[in-house]
């Protein structure tokens, strides 16, 4: 996500709620709260100058990802429109995690607690592994495919 190698840094946590007051200022200007946008700036004393982004900005792009991935979830199916996408990458999630289970030992595929039943084997740290290495890297290519779908739409691209 971050640049690698000497003198890269994670960025601060001042630097994080600058680009979230950014996209929350832009956000408010996109959907027509100019009023609004400026009283914002106001009370958070922002002084520097803003450069926008396109419409409908980083803000509600990310949204829209989210809200379409939240409704997709298996419990939300049926009562929230979501994209196939959305649906695939929970399907996806839901399968890998039961393998990871399986391999880990846990007595079923909602519970993160140990099956006590069963000899020792350090498949807890074989799963905690896997969950922090396999996982997130094979589920990146997804939500950025949702990002840039839901962009293109937007855009009018098709």
């Amino acid at each position: 996500m971050f640049a690698k190698g000497k003198g890269s840094a994670v960025p601060s946590d001042g630097q994080a709620r600058e680009k979230l007051a950014l996209y929350v200022y832009e956000y408010l200007l996109h959907v027509g709260a100019q009023k609004s946008a400026q009283t914002f700036l106001s009370e958070i004393r922002w002084e520097k100058n803003i450069t926008l982004g396109e419409p409908p900005g980083f803000l509600h792009s990310w949204w829209c990802v989210f809200w379409d991935l939240y409704c997709a979830a298996p419990e939300r199916r049926d009562t929230c429109e979501h994209s196939s996408e959305a649906k695939a990458f929970h399907d996806y999630v839901s399968n890998k995690f039961l393998i990871l289970a399986i391999i880990a030992g846990l007595d079923n595929s909602t519970s993160l607690v140990p099956n006590t039943n069963t000899q020792p084997t350090g498949s807890g740290l074989c799963f905690l592994l896997a969950f922090l290495f396999v996982l997130p890297t094979s589920l990146l290519p997804l939500p950025r495919a949702l990002l840039q779908e839901r962009s293109n739409s937007v855009n009018g691209v098709s």
